[in-house]
Order: structure tokens, then sequence, then C-alpha cells
């Protein structure tokens, strides 16, 4: 009877320990795919992140050629009202010096 006792208890043991080994090895894999899933996590948002900063980058630089543009437009606009003052004033010098006969 003891020899069975202790050949059940050695039994016992081993389907304990192998359950305790396949417990922590299901632990173990459950931790590596979590650091799996931060690892991509983290990938995900840095990646985000650069993208974001990359375009505010590019609306920044189309901004201010936006106002470098807007700015040659405005003194093309003060250019284009000085000839026409201008060539007003010609024209009304020119007919002042040389009369219209009529």
């Amino acid at each position: 009877g003891s020899l069975y006792n202790i050949e059940n208890k050695t039994a016992l043991s081993k389907i304990q320990f192998d359950f305790e080994l396949s417990k922590k090895d299901g632990e173990l894999a459950l931790n590596a795919e979590e650091l799996n899933s931060e690892k991509q996590a983290r990938l995900g948002i840095t990646i985000t992140l650069i993208i974001i900063l990359a375009s505010a980058f590019v609306i920044y630089r189309y901004y201010l050629e936006s106002l470098k543009t807007n700015n040659i437009l405005y003194k093309l606009k003060s250019m284009k009202r000085y000839i026409h003052l201008l060539l007003f004033r010609l024209t009304a010098n020119y007919f002042f010096i040389f009369p219209h006969p009529g």
C-alpha cells in the first residue's frame, strides 16, 4: 500500500509540476504578447507624431510662401496705382502743353 501511495504522490506531483509549468509558459506568452502590443502602440504613436510634425512643417512653409506672394501682389497693386497716376499726369501735361485744336 505504501509503494502505491508513493507512486500516486509522485504522479500527482509530476502532474501538478507540469500544470504549474504550463501555467508559467502561458503567463510568459501573455507577457510577451503584451510587450509586443505595447511596442506596436509606441511605434504607431511615434509614426503618427512624425506625420503630424511633417504636415505642420509643410503647412507652415506654404503659409510663409503665401505671405510672400500676398506681399508681392500688394506691391504690384501699389505700383499699378502709381503707374496709372503717372500716365494720367503725363497725359494731362501733354494736353496742357500741346492743346488739342478744337
